[in-house]
């Protein structure tokens, strides 16, 4: 389990990713070759290459193509190679991968790359082709696409059902008008999920539905929620009781938060993108979605480590039961979680 992989070039922020420290991708991708694993889930954000390299950092990522002139979105098939294809040759041979679609595959961004390439339906290749508005070529707007689900057997009379919902639109800060257009998303997705005997539920979607920001990120003068996708949380609301787990990504660091009667939620966003602050993630008192009447449950415990890695999922003899171990890029443990009765907890090893 990984996800928020590329390397972060644009007009003003710049990772190195001439540095394996600095951008680590081709080191977890042959870690999790070593693995051997049996499906490989990741979580969106493959695409971050959306600028020309600046000339003052040239030597960090010289080999990045610019986008395309004239073309309304960032993503281009030499981008796709630099930033997935080369880096994570490895992986991408090891395993199934099973993917959804993040932020950073919106239309106007990689979303063209990402339907040639990753979306396992057919006839959606051409989801982000671009549009003709008055004489004018424009990026297809980004809506979700419907959700689905896949099966894993994990063990005889036991299957782990996969629930994809695309959430590469939305606010994070504030709830706004594409809550609606998100809701029908997550109401198809818990019809797919129904309780059935012998079935657990894990929902996938890139911008998690109640995860910890950063108070570093905080804006003077404004308010500050610390929740991390107002549209998601709102959209989300009443249609999560047929899950075991939530795996999202979208912000960069590892993380585990559990609200009382929902299922627990694991953020992945550190396979290889720039990390978010170390510090500043205090438990709210408060699940409140604001601007709207709904409230979720204050969280219970929360944990956060703010490196690098992945997650090896291994199921246990009880149904619902996993443990999780995340893996920094060398394949190394540097925390262990447990996954039980829909509730998730975590602890860091080293």
């Amino acid at each position: 389990m990984l996800a928020d992989s590329g390397c972060r070039i644009t007009a003003s922020r710049q990772q190195n990713c001439a540095d394996d420290e600095a951008w680590p991708l081709a080191r977890i991708s042959s870690a999790v070759e070593r693995e051997d694993p049996d499906a490989i889930l990741f979580n969106g954000d493959f695409f971050y290459r959306e600028a020309a390299c600046p000339v003052a950092v040239e030597s960090w990522c010289e080999s990045s193509p610019a986008p395309v002139a004239g073309m309304p979105f960032t993503d281009s098939a030499y981008g796709w190679l630099a930033d997935v294809f080369v880096p994570m040759a490895p992986m991408l041979s090891a395993a199934p991968l099973i993917v959804t679609r993040g932020n950073h595959e919106a239309c106007h961004r990689g979303g063209n790359g990402y339907f040639y390439f990753f979306d396992p339906r057919e006839g959606t290749s051409s989801t982000c082709a671009p549009v003709l508005v008055n004489g004018q070529l424009t990026a297809a707007p980004t809506v979700p696409s419907e959700s689905y689900a896949i099966d894993l057997a994990v063990s005889p009379g036991r299957t782990l059902r996969l629930a994809i919902v695309d959430s590469a639109g939305g606010n994070d800060s504030a709830v706004d008008s594409y809550a609606a257009v998100q809701r029908p998303a997550y109401q198809r997705a818990s019809m797919l999920t129904a309780e059935r005997a012998g079935r657990e539920s894990w929902l996938l979607t890139h911008r998690p539905i109640y995860a910890l920001i950063t108070t570093e990120f905080a804006t003077p003068g404004k308010p500050f929620t610390p929740w991390g996708s107002a549209d998601q949380a709102a959209a989300a609301w009443g249609l999560l009781d047929t899950y075991d787990l939530i795996f999202s990504s979208h912000v960069h660091v590892a993380q585990a938060i559990q609200l009382p009667g929902l299922p627990g939620q694991l953020v992945l966003g550190n396979a290889g993108t720039a990390l978010d602050p170390a510090t500043g993630y205090p438990l709210p008192t408060t699940g409140e979605v604001v601007g709207t009447d709904k409230s979720y449950p204050a969280p219970t415990s929360g944990w956060v480590d703010v490196r690098f890695g992945y997650v090896m999922a291994t199921p246990q003899s009880s149904g619902g039961a996993w443990r999780l171990a995340m893996r920094d890029p060398s394949g190394s443990t540097f925390a262990t979680c447990g996954l039980r009765n829909r509730s998730i907890f975590c602890r860091s090893t080293s």
